[in-house]
């Protein structure tokens, strides 16, 4: 999957869904998978396995409760 095409596809999907009203957001944990982002292809398959997914879902969280106006845990 190429890093760029998807992303700009979801972003513009982000930007209609405002410009529509909505509150959306676009999360982007690509950071999570480290520079060449192979710190996520601890899976099968070069896939994310549990260490991939814990890293995507550590930065996922505060966009998640900020986004929903939770407060920190």
């Amino acid at each position: 999957m190429s890093p760029v095409l998807p992303a700009n596809a979801t972003a513009a999907v982000v930007a209609q869904g405002a410009a529509a009203g909505y509150t959306v957001v676009l999360l982007d944990v690509t950071a999570a998978c480290g520079d060449a982002r192979t710190g996520c292809t601890d899976g099968c398959a070069h896939h994310p396995g549990q260490a991939g997914h814990r890293a995507m879902a550590a930065l996922a969280v505060p966009v998640v409760q900020a986004a929903m106006g939770w407060a920190p845990v």
